[in-house]
């Protein structure tokens, strides 16, 4: 990955990302360099936006290279923006953990971390200790 060039990361996140935590969905728009070049306090657009009509939902990816992970002024931001949607997906896309190092992430909100594709970070307040159904099946 180019760490200079926010585009890697944003084509990992198309596709890497995409298809392994937003299967069935499409992409309904992807920033391209000219929409970065915005003043970054007021950019109205995440990076990416993931329409998933079976889950009802819109996924929207920061690139945290350029704006850093999705904090609770920019959560707030994107959520006026997107206030018809049924229910959104805050995603903040890093190309290593230690780009967390500085800042972390709202809660509510996941990181997907392009080092490690296979796993999402979530920030919830789900209780840790349950209750979860149980996923393992006893023979």
């Amino acid at each position: 990955m180019d760490r200079d060039n926010p585009d890697s990361l944003l084509r990992l996140v198309i596709e890497d990302f995409f298809p392994r935590f937003a299967p069935g969905g499409r992409v309904i728009y992807r920033e391209d360099g000219q929409s970065r070049n915005c003043d970054i306090e007021h950019c109205a657009m995440p990076a990416a936006v993931i329409e998933n009509e079976a889950k009802t939902c819109l996924v929207l990816v920061e690139l945290a290279t350029t704006r850093g992970p999705i904090n609770e002024r920019r959560k707030i931001e994107l959520t006026k923006s997107f206030s018809a949607a049924a229910r959104l997906v805050f995603v903040s896309a890093v190309e290593s953990r230690e780009q967390l190092a500085h800042e972390l992430p709202a809660w509510n909100t996941a990181v997907w971390v392009a080092d490690e594709p296979e796993h999402l970070i979530h920030f919830d307040n789900r209780p840790l200790f349950g209750p979860y159904p149980n996923i393992l099946s006893v023979a």
